[in-house]
C-alpha cells in the first residue's frame, strides 16, 4: 500500500480509485496547500513520505534540480484529461507492470507510454 499527496490539478475521483486499490491518499485542497509553493508541497510530501500526483512539470523540475530523498512523483502529461481519463491511466499504472518501482522515481504518464527515472538524480 501507498500513500499519495494529490496536488490541486488531480480530480478528487483519483482518491476514491485510490482507496479502492488498497492505497490512501490525500488532496492538496483538503490540507490547506492548494495555494501553497510547489517547493512547500514538496517539503510536506517528504515529511509525510507521500508520493506525489500531479500535472505540474514544476515538480520534476525541483526534483532534477534540488535533489532531496523525494518518495516519489507521478507527472501525468496528458493533453487536456478530465476526471475520467485521470482515473483511467492512474489505475493503469498501479495495476500494471509499472507499479512495482513508483518509490524513488519520477513517473511519467503519457498518453501513450509510461516513462520512469530513478530518484535521487547524480550527475
Amino acid at each position: 500500500m501507498s500513500h499519495f499527496l494529490l496536488d490541486v490539478g488531480i480530480s478528487p475521483k483519483v482518491l476514491t480509485l485510490l482507496t479502492s486499490l488498497g492505497h490512501q491518499g490525500t488532496h492538496c485542497s483538503s490540507i490547506g496547500l492548494a495555494q501553497t509553493p510547489d517547493h512547500e508541497i514538496l517539503d510536506y510530501a517528504i515529511k509525510h513520505n507521500l508520493l506525489i500526483i500531479t500535472s505540474d512539470l514544476g515538480f520534476a523540475d525541483l526534483a532534477v534540480f534540488e535533489p532531496r530523498m523525494i518518495p516519489g512523483i507521478i507527472l501525468l502529461r496528458l493533453r487536456n484529461p478530465n476526471a475520467e481519463q485521470m482515473v483511467v491511466y492512474i489505475k493503469d499504472l498501479l495495476t500494471g507492470p509499472f507499479a512495482e518501482g513508483i518509490q524513488q522515481s519520477i513517473t511519467v504518464i503519457e498518453t501513450h507510454q509510461i516513462r520512469r527515472t530513478r530518484l535521487p538524480l547524480t550527475t
